[in-house]
């Protein structure tokens, strides 16, 4: 690694540390998944690998600040993962509403495995954690509240991925930094 992608990732994660932290001041519920969109947008600019640091990084210090337990080894695990997966996935989308459905698509496997994988962790056999991972998503199971957090947190995930990348392509943030 030389410095400029240090560079980048550092400050990736620091803005993944900083605004979760501030949105959870705010409110601990989840409708927008910021480190996430973060990666996605570094992974998207810089290449999967950033992308992947970025998702796990993220997660890791952000966790550790606000309350850290298993989740934080599962979420920041996939965090990297799916980071990776949409730098290459997305490389070549032009389209706005390509990039939304893959960073959509992405969120929902996010939320859907980080939750199959807690379940199962802590004692749920896995068709059992599946299906209330995916409900889950909808309505209240195991002691949650909210219903249809699921689809809102990947529309609004998404939505800003997407105006981040544009916003920041515009920019020629990618051309200005050239991480080579």
């Amino acid at each position: 690694m030389n410095s400029r992608t240090i560079a980048v990732v550092s400050v990736f994660v620091s803005m993944a540390i900083v605004f979760r932290l501030l949105k959870n001041a705010v409110t601990s519920m989840q409708f927008l998944n910021i480190p996430l969109a973060l990666a996605f947008v570094a992974s998207y600019l810089f290449g999967s690998k950033i992308g992947l640091m970025v998702g796990f990084f993220g997660y890791v210090f952000s966790d550790l600040l606000i309350y850290p337990g298993l989740w934080t080894i599962v979420n920041s695990l996939v965090a990297g993962l799916i980071s990776y997966i949409f730098g290459l996935s997305s490389r070549r989308v032009i389209q706005d509403l390509v990039l939304f459905l893959e960073a959509f698509l992405l969120c929902f496997f996010f939320d859907l495995s980080t939750s199959t994988l807690l379940y199962i962790l802590f004692g749920l056999e896995i068709s059992k954690a599946l299906v209330f991972a995916f409900i889950g998503l909808f309505l209240p199971v195991m002691g949650g509240y909210l219903i249809g957090v699921g689809p809102l947190t990947e529309f609004s995930t998404s939505i800003l991925t997407v105006l981040l990348i544009r916003g920041l392509e515009k920019r020629n943030l990618k051309k200005d930094i050239n991480i080579g």
